[in-house]
């Protein structure tokens, strides 16, 4: 069905029961394309809302836009699998496709700092090494403007230096604007007996009883020093730190290591996939690097707030993560 809803200016596509191809599953929803002549973006684009009152099964489905020369597009779920980011397709839910700044939501978490106990597994100097067995304490941050209830988190890794004891932790409840931490019930991690370098990489997921979640990394720099495996000073390998703060306001620091002198380069990309800022640029000595990126563009204007991507190349290595710029 197709309405043209003049009053609001709007235009509305509904899709009213139907079922996947091969399926017997009829699902409805609509499409709505907003104008901005009446409703008015900074950019000037038009919005559009996804609207799902009855879903069967994500299945094989794929939900997206893209432009009409089909060169450029934003997908929110692929052949039915979604971004760790993404909550899943569900009766109710509504996708707003915008080019708008993020209103501050209720709840926004992620990772503020870490600290690592190893009083009972290790020598009690609070880094992670060889054999060791620690006790991972993170400090959650809540940026939105509502309190997060019931907040708990799972931790996995696909990395072979790092053994996972106890991936479960429960952080309580965390206010709004405030920080909480599972000092009571810690993550559990032993350090294999020859790490192959001195990073790792945790997988966090984070959950509340309001079903939000939200999807970090957490980076455990094991100290081979006592191993004779390297010399301390110089990775074993070209790697891209997580940046610190995330999410942050006005500036945040960006780290890279380099086993060997090469060439660097460092980029910031905004969600569209376009460059915003080159970081650095050039030729760097072996050893680890620390720079900062203080949210303005080539131009030195600062950038709108909402999500953005550095991408890291070194020696054939390349590397990209995702960061959150805050107003």
């Amino acid at each position: 069905y197709e309405y043209d809803d003049t009053a609001n200016h709007r235009y509305i596509v509904q899709f009213d029961a139907n079922v996947h191809y091969g399926g017997s599953n009829p699902e409805t929803f609509e499409v709505i394309l907003y104008d901005p002549t009446y409703h008015p973006t900074s950019s000037g684009n038009g919005e559009i809302v996804f609207q799902y009152e009855d879903v069967r099964s994500i299945g094989a489905a794929t939900v997206g836009i893209e432009n009409h020369a089909e060169t450029d597009g934003i997908q929110y779920v692929y052949n039915g699998n979604y971004d760790d980011n993404a909550a899943a397709i569900v009766n109710g839910m509504a996708v707003k496709f915008t080019t708008e700044s993020p209103d501050q939501a209720d709840v926004w978490l992620a990772v503020d700092g870490q600290t690592i106990d190893d009083s009972t597994g290790g020598d009690g100097d609070g880094i992670a090494e060889p054999t060791e067995t620690f006790n991972l304490i993170l400090t959650l941050v809540n940026s939105g403007a509502s309190t997060a209830s019931n907040v708990t988190a799972t931790i996995s890794t696909t990395d072979p230096d790092l053994i996972i004891v106890d991936s479960t932790a429960d952080f309580g409840n965390i206010a709004g604007s405030g920080t909480g931490d599972n000092v009571a019930s810690p993550f559990v991690v032993t350090v294999s007996g020859a790490p192959s370098d001195e990073t790792a990489e945790l997988d966090l997921h984070i959950y509340t009883g309001s079903r939000y979640d939200a999807y970090d990394i957490v980076t455990i720099t094991i100290d081979l020093t006592g191993t004779g495996i390297e010399d301390p000073e110089i990775p074993l390998a070209f790697a891209l730190r997580q940046n610190y703060p995330n999410p942050f306001r006005g500036g945040t620091a960006l780290a890279f290591a380099l086993p060997r002198p090469a060439e660097a380069r460092l980029d910031v990309y905004n969600v569209a996939g376009r460059k915003v800022m080159t970081v650095v640029s050039g030729d760097f000595p072996a050893g680890d690097h620390l720079v900062t990126w203080d949210g303005t563009d080539a131009r030195g204007a600062k950038v709108p707030a909402g999500i953005y991507f550095y991408r890291f190349e070194a020696g054939g290595f390349e590397s990209t993560k995702k960061m959150i710029l805050l107003k």
